[in-house]
């Protein structure tokens, strides 16, 4: 009994439970647990934060490392079934542990004792924050009281006069306005007479309405008469700066929006820039006129056809497409804003005037491809068809409606088919002379004694030369369909154009 009080001491000296790996009580308890000393102190952190353990174990009170252990209980089970050497072992074993956990726990304090440190330093800086924030937040409480309460003591003293004050307000507002319209034809009259055409506009805008709702009242009526007469004279000026052919094209549009918002009739302007716009179109084509040979083709023309197309793309052409953008941006897009109908109406003026003057110019360039007579060289037709057909994309581009491409693309079409045509008319003329000069040969009697030419070697002559002259009209047909020709690749140029050879000239007899 006296030894075994030794170990029942050594358990005596155990800061605390603590967990492991279990391990049934008995002679081997001690001696079991010798390799787990950094699940131990795994356990004892677990035990202290009161979380479960791993594995759902059956607790025992004669566990060393359960949650319900008693050291009686232990001792005694100890004693019943160890001898004294096993016991020896056990206290001897114990100690050991008993040591590796205190310097387990040492080594725990250590490694985190700069981690405590910054904790109790972060806890007492938050509770003097919040100390802080508290004062705050009670200094902002009591402002705000005494706001409410000053506003209060205001509202209290202004609310026999609030309504007082309102009226005077609506007075102020009401003289202002009258004071506008009293002064409103002086400050027309600087405005026009300073060339401040837009702030004269936005003037006489805004004070319209009013001074229609009170044209009957005779102060009111002397001052929308005055206005009247000012605005007119101030939209006559805007019909000169209109007609004006110098005006850039923001003068341009700044006058066109002014006529509208004075409510000119936007019919009578859009005729009237298209009138303008189609006297100086036509200017230019009467010039490509002469070019060509004088009214209807009738003379010579001057200069080749690729000078002709580059004059008229130049000129016409670039003058055409401004007048399209123009227009579209000073009235299409400004009068379908103001209504679909009004687009819709200033859409129709424009598809008709393009679709008039267009077809004048297609015409005089189908009369100057047509006066290309000869079939000995077709490069500087080829040359012209593309850069017209080229030139002519942008035109379509910007009007779709006027459906200009099919007829641009009919006059390259009909200019390659009356080459080919012309072409196939030479190869018969020349087919005709050779078999002419065959007959000649075979016929003219051939002198005695001398051999004259053979039918073979005949053959192969008149073989040869067709097939030289094939070689020169193939030569000269394939500018048509070079790669950097822009309509050569399109279907409905080589189509039509092979299908009307085929089927209007066939090959001719023998």
């Amino acid at each position: 009994a006296g030894v075994g009080a030794g170990p029942g001491a050594a358990m005596a000296t155990v800061p605390g439970p603590v967990s492991g790996p279990s391990a049934d009580p008995g002679p081997g308890a001690g001696v079991g647990a010798g390799a787990g000393g950094k699940r131990r102190a795994h356990g004892m952190l677990q035990l202290y934060y009161g979380l479960p353990e791993a594995g759902g174990r059956q607790l025992h009170p004669a566990d060393i490392d359960g949650a319900n252990f008693m050291p009686e209980v232990y001792l005694n089970k100890l004693r019943s079934e160890c001898t004294l050497a096993e016991l020896m072992d056990s206290e001897t074993e114990m100690v050991k542990h008993i040591r590796s956990l205190d310097s387990d726990m040492q080594t725990l304090v250590y490694e985190n004792y700069n981690k405590f440190i910054s904790a109790t330093d972060t806890i007492r800086k938050m509770k003097n924050d919040f100390r802080k924030m508290e004062d705050e937040m009670d200094c902002l409480a009591s402002n705000m009281a005494a706001i409410t309460e000053f506003s209060a003591r205001i509202s209290h003293t202004l609310q026999d006069q609030h309504q007082q004050i309102t009226k005077l307000s609506g007075v102020h507002t009401l003289l202002r306005k009258l004071q506008f319209l009293f002064e409103l034809p002086a400050r027309l009259s600087k405005c026009v007479e300073l060339g401040a055409y837009g702030q004269a506009v936005r003037y006489y805008s805004k004070a319209r309405s009013v001074l229609l709702q009170y044209q009957h009242m005779p102060s009111f009526q002397g001052i929308h008469g005055d206005c009247q007469g000012i605005m007119a004279g101030l939209a006559q000026r805007l019909r000169v700066q209109f007609r004006d052919g110098g005006s850039s094209a923001k003068e341009l549009a700044e006058c066109v929006e002014l006529l509208l918002c004075l409510e000119e009739p936007a019919a009578e302007l859009c005729d009237e820039f298209l009138s303008q716009a189609g006297s100086r179109l036509c200017g230019q084509l009467s010039v490509l006129e002469g070019d060509v040979g004088g009214e209807g083709g009738g003379g010579q023309p001057h200069g080749d056809v690729l000078d002709f197309i580059d004059r008229g793309c130049n000129g016409f052409v670039s003058d055409a497409c401004l007048v399209i953008a123009s227009y579209q941006d000073l009235f299409v897009q400004r009068l379908a804003s103001s209504g679909p109908e009004l687009g819709a109406m200033a859409s129709a003026k424009l598809v008709a005037f393009v679709r008039e003057v267009m077809a004048r110019y297609f015409s005089l360039v189908e009369a100057r491809v047509g006066a290309e007579r000869g079939v000995t060289d077709n490069s500087l037709l080829v040359r012209g068809l593309d850069r017209f057909h080229r030139r002519l994309q942008a035109v379509v581009k910007l009007l779709p409606a006027a459906g200009l491409g099919p007829l641009a693309t009919g006059i390259v079409v009909r200019a390659a088919a009356d080459r080919l045509h012309r072409y196939l008319q030479a190869l018969r003329g020349f087919l005709a002379e050779c078999l002419t000069d065959l007959r000649q040969s075979l016929a003219t009697p051939r002198p005695l004694g001398k051999d004259g030419s053979g039918l073979a070697d005949l053959l192969a002559t008149l073989s040869s030369a067709i097939l030289n002259q094939l070689k020169a009209v193939l030569a000269s047909v394939h500018l048509f369909v070079a790669k950097d020709i822009t309509f050569s690749n399109k279907p409905y140029f080589k189509v039509p154009t092979h299908t009307h050879t085929r089927k209007h000239s066939p090959t001719p007899p023998l």
